[in-house]
C-alpha cells in the first residue's frame, strides 16, 4: 500500500519583492502609451505632407502663368490700349528693363506679399521682377540704361514668384536673349535647342 506523505515546509516570504509586479505592469503601460503616441505623430505627419505637396504645386502653376503672361507681354501680345511706349509699335528689351515690374502691362489685383505686388491667378498670385544681368553697377544712377540713351540690353533675368496657399512659395528664373541662338553660350553643362531651321544635329560632347 502506498503511503502519500505531505510535507510540511512553508514556502518563505520574500519581502524583498512586494510590488515587482505593479512595477512591471506600469513599465509595460508605459511602452505602449509611448508607441502609441509615436504612431499618431506618425499618422498626422503623412496626413499633412500631401496638403503641403498640394500648396506647393499651386505655387508652381502661378510661378508658371506669370512667366507666360511675362513673355507675352516681352513679344507685345495683351498689351493694354495706350500703353505702349510714344511711337512705338514692340515692346524692346530697354523699354521692358526700365519697367521691370511691367507695371504698365500686368495688372496689380492680388495682396502685397514680402513687399512685392501680386496678380491673381485663380485664388493663388505671382510677381515679377526683370533685371540685366550685365549692367548692375550698385549705384543705379550710373547704370548703362540711364546713362546711355542708346543702350539695348543683349539679355533679361526674368524671376517669377509664385504664392500658393499655407505660404507656399516657388521662384522661377528665366535667361531671355534678344539676339536669338547666334553666338550663344550655353551656362549649363546640357543644352536642347528649340525649333530651328534648319534643324541642326544633336550631339553632345564629353
Amino acid at each position: 500500500m502506498c503511503k502519500v506523505q505531505k510535507l510540511n515546509h512553508p514556502c518563505p516570504r520574500r519581502r524583498n519583492e512586494r510590488g515587482a509586479a505593479l512595477i512591471s505592469v506600469l513599465l509595460i503601460s508605459t511602452l505602449l502609451m509611448t508607441a502609441g503616441g509615436v504612431l499618431l505623430l506618425t499618422t498626422s505627419m503623412s496626413a499633412t505632407a500631401p496638403l503641403d505637396a498640394t500648396a506647393e504645386m499651386q505655387a508652381y502653376y502661378a510661378a508658371e502663368a506669370g512667366l507666360q503672361r511675362t513673355l507675352n507681354v516681352m513679344r507685345t501680345n495683351d498689351i493694354p490700349a495706350g500703353t505702349m511706349p510714344a511711337g512705338k509699335t514692340e515692346l524692346t528689351f530697354r523699354d521692358v528693363t526700365l519697367n521691370p515690374k511691367l507695371t504698365n502691362w500686368i495688372p496689380f489685383n492680388g495682396p502685397t506679399l514680402g513687399g512685392a505686388q501680386t496678380t491673381l491667378v485663380g485664388t493663388n498670385a505671382f510677381s515679377v521682377s526683370i533685371t540685366d544681368p550685365d549692367d548692375q553697377n550698385p549705384l543705379q544712377a550710373l547704370r548703362k540704361i540711364n546713362t546711355n540713351p542708346n543702350y539695348q540690353p543683349s539679355r533679361l533675368k526674368i524671376q517669377l514668384t509664385g504664392y500658393g496657399p499655407k505660404r507656399a512659395k516657388k521662384i522661377l528664373n528665366m535667361i531671355v536673349i534678344r539676339g536669338g541662338l547666334a553666338g550663344f553660350q550655353a551656362p549649363a553643362t546640357i543644352t536642347l535647342l528649340g525649333s530651328a531651321l534648319p534643324l541642326p544635329a544633336l550631339t553632345f560632347n564629353t
